[in-house]
């Protein structure tokens, strides 16, 4: 149910348990109060998943 919510509902949750919020945060690397200003996707092409080149 946290998770649902951290996404279906997440003013509220951030409100009420802000440590979970927190936590889940710190492990999607995102804020879904705030679609697409995470750290995700910084590879260029948008895709999380794919390391950076060095």
């Amino acid at each position: 149910m946290a998770v649902e919510n951290f996404f279906e509902r997440p003013e509220l949750l951030a409100h009420r348990h802000p440590e979970l919020f927190a936590a889940l945060q710190a492990f999607f690397n995102l804020d879904p109060r705030h679609p697409g200003a995470s750290d995700a996707g910084k590879s260029g092409d948008g895709n999380p998943f794919v390391a950076e080149q060095l």
